[in-house]
């Protein structure tokens, strides 16, 4: 957790977004007390694994994924906003605008194709409505994480990630 941390700092003038901060927090508490992880995974997020891994900031082509959680034969990405909203581009070549969460809906269809059941999670810190209908979708804010983890875990690491 400690070495992500780190990362972050940046030598020049670039700030790191406070969400890349609360992701590697979140990852790296949940990789650290490994019953609340798979509580959390599968009561919070409804996911059907015993056995799961969680990774921070893993890049599918030109996407990066803040949080990708993988079961057996399941995957779940989370996307973390705190004080931004959701990224749109522009594909050069067709023109065409993409937004953030149809660019992993489209990663997550490949997934689905190969039998995986997936799963896409919007965190933000405040509402921002979004639509979308496939790989069950799910809108969700930072309150409602730091009240799960309040109700199941005595950690000083939950309590310190929930003050943060």
């Amino acid at each position: 957790m400690f070495g992500n941390l780190l990362k972050l700092v940046k030598s020049n003038s670039v700030k790191t977004p406070l969400e890349d901060y609360t992701t590697e927090l979140l990852v790296g508490l949940l990789s650290n007390l490994p019953k609340l992880k798979r509580e959390f995974c599968q009561e919070f997020l409804g996911l059907e694994s015993d056995f799961f891994t969680i990774e921070s900031q893993v890049r599918y082509g030109r996407s990066i994924i803040d949080i990708v959680i993988k079961g057996e034969e399941e995957i779940c990405f989370i996307e973390n906003k705190v004080n931004s909203k959701e990224n749109v581009t522009i594909d050069i070549a067709s023109e065409i605008e993409l937004r953030q969460l149809d660019k992993y809906c489209l990663i997550l269809d490949g997934f689905s194709e190969k039998g995986y059941k997936t799963k896409l999670f919007y965190c933000t810190k405040k509402s921002e409505l979004k639509q979308l209908d496939q790989h069950h979708f799910r809108q969700i804010k930072w309150y409602n994480i730091a009240q799960f983890l309040d109700e199941k875990s005595s950690e000083k690491l939950v309590d310190l990630f929930i003050e943060f």
